[in-house]
């Protein structure tokens, strides 16, 4: 996966710009200049949201009416091209994405397409925050290598939006046996999607698990004993779990009817994979609740290296690897360490000390300031 080039013009606070990679970049520039804008505009492409949060009429300049971004990049297979347009509306932001000149439906189109790993401050959360920050992770990492994985999920999302809407409405409904039926529907349709996410999910694990400890043990020079252990609120013991069965599917919806009278009280569903948690553990016990800083930053490093290299051993080539100003908050060995892992992808390096540069030794350099940027030797 190579970006060939990328252009904008009128995204956030940049200036119009048209930039032609090398396999290494560096973006320099002070603070609040314009360099994880660039980051940002690169992501985008994923089909994700921004990692960021931010919304789509933040990305349209504040004077401006019109955001406009073209990315061309190899695949390892064929050349591609793709184009997101953001316009302003009195009533709503409208967004135009093609891929190849096909105009697409929706973001989710994207998925899977341009393969990329943000790694930035934000990342060094995936420790510290709640199990929601962790299934997000790990859900953006699956559906890059899965597209399939991406839709399965959407519609599950949507369907447990219904299922929570039947659940706040259920004391004001007269007819409860409608009320049953409905959920019944619900729980079945959620029961399949939910098997088939929590199959793949453990997959994934398994696979990152192998890579992310390796890097771990390389980071922390064998001292601790990293795992990466999947709590399922249906599947107790998900390595058991298996193959995709009617079995399994009616111990999911089994475990759903057993939990209605909660859910009515809470207004919510309050089990399925929505609710499950990835636990990070240093010799057995919570990396979150007691590790020190430098463990946890260890921690957040072995597992964007895993999904990168999860994504080179399944796809075949690697992801595009953006960091963004993280190098700077990681001392001397966790740096060289970052550095030395991601060799052979295309990197993009956002940073306010031209030292952290150093050991790229060969590729290009940018430098931003006041949004525009500029090409340096």
């Amino acid at each position: 996966m190579k970006v060939q080039s990328i252009q904008g013009e009128g995204f956030r606070n940049l200036d119009p710009f048209y930039i032609e990679p090398d396999d290494n970049n560096v973006i320099l520039g002070e603070n609040a200049q314009g360099k994880t804008n660039f980051i940002e505009a690169l992501w985008l492409f994923t089909g994700f949201n921004s990692f960021r949060g931010a919304k789509d009429e933040e990305f349209i300049k504040l004077e401006g009416s019109r955001a406009f971004l073209k990315l061309m990049w190899n695949d390892g297979k064929r050349d591609v091209k793709a184009e997101i347009e953001i316009r302003k509306s009195p009533k709503s932001k409208i967004k135009k994405m093609t891929f190849n000149n096909v105009v697409q439906k929706s973001r989710n189109s994207f998925i899977g397409k341009f393969k990329c790993c943000v790694f930035s401050p934000a990342s060094l959360n995936l420790v510290e925050d709640g199990p929601e920050s962790r299934r997000r992770f790990l859900d953006a990492a699956i559906s890059q290598i899965r597209r399939d994985y991406a839709v399965n999920l959407s519609e599950y999302e949507r369907m447990i939006k219904q299922r929570n809407a039947a659940l706040k409405h259920y004391k004001n409904i007269t007819a409860r046996t409608d009320f049953l039926e409905t959920v019944k529907i619900l729980d079945e349709q959620i029961s399949a999607l939910g098997t088939v996410i929590h199959l793949l999910r453990c997959d994934y694990i398994k696979k990152i698990k192998e890579f992310a400890t390796q890097i771990y043990a390389g980071i922390s020079k064998s001292k601790e004993k990293l795992d990466i252990i999947y709590k399922s609120t249906v599947f107790k013991d998900y390595d058991t779990c298996g193959i995709y069965n009617k079995k399994n599917v009616e111990k999911y919806y089994n475990t759903l009817q057993k939990a209605q009278k909660a859910d009515i009280a809470a207004g919510f569903t309050t089990t399925g994979i929505h609710r499950d948690e990835i636990k990070l553990e240093l010799d057995g016990v919570s990396a979150k609740s007691y590790g020190s800083q430098g463990q946890k930053r260890s921690v957040a490093i072995a597992l964007k290296l895993g999904e990168a290299a999860v994504t080179k051993d399944v796809c075949g080539t690697p992801p595009v690897i953006l960091l963004d100003d993280i190098l700077s908050e990681l001392d001397h060995g966790r740096r060289e360490y970052t550095l030395n892992n991601i060799k052979g992808a295309q990197v993009f390096l956002t940073s306010c000390d031209p030292g952290n540069m150093i050991p790229l030794e060969e590729g290009k350099v940018f430098f931003v300031k006041n949004g525009k940027i500029e090409e340096r030797g």
